[in-house]
């Protein structure tokens, strides 16, 4: 894949081009915005729901009537960090396994005070679009179900 490398990240720019099109006018889905003199490589095209605000859907049923009309499934955002179990089970107990008596005593409470509210906030809003369609007929799928989506609830 590192031989393609600029192939395939510049068929995620091509999609994620096209995604940045299907928002321009709805006012409930807000792209990720990539600071100028960055280039993004597109693993996925993110943008935060507001529709639970905006419309009254909630995330759910957005990407199910996504899904309804032909776009791939959206990912939602993994948790952050010290809310993994693992991470508050080191913190909290001071173990990376529970069977196992002071492995990690040295890391009990290195989470103790770290919170990040607006990454809280943020984390359940996010919408993480594909980004691996190869060929225009696949892309042009993913932004017609966007589009009818949209339409849908607006």
């Amino acid at each position: 894949q590192l031989e393609q490398i600029d192939y395939l990240v510049g068929k995620r720019k091509q999609i994620a081009t096209k995604y940045l099109e299907a928002l321009d006018s709805c006012d409930f889905l807000k792209p990720q915005k990539v600071p100028k003199g960055f280039i993004h490589s597109y693993w996925t095209f993110a943008a935060k729901y507001e529709g639970k605000e905006r419309k009254g859907v909630n995330w759910y049923d957005f990407r199910k009537k996504f899904m309804e009309f032909g776009g791939d499934g959206i990912y939602a955002a993994w948790t952050l960090v010290y809310n993994e179990p693992i991470m508050k089970m080191i913190s909290e107990e001071g173990k990376y396994f529970k069977e196992i008596k002071g492995q990690g005593r040295y890391h009990r409470g290195f989470l103790k005070n770290v919170k990040c509210p607006n990454a809280e906030m943020i984390q359940p809003k996010l919408m993480q679009f594909t980004a691996n369609q190869g060929i225009e007929k696949d892309m042009d799928i993913q932004i017609n179900a966007l589009k009818r989506t949209i339409n849908f609830f607006n």
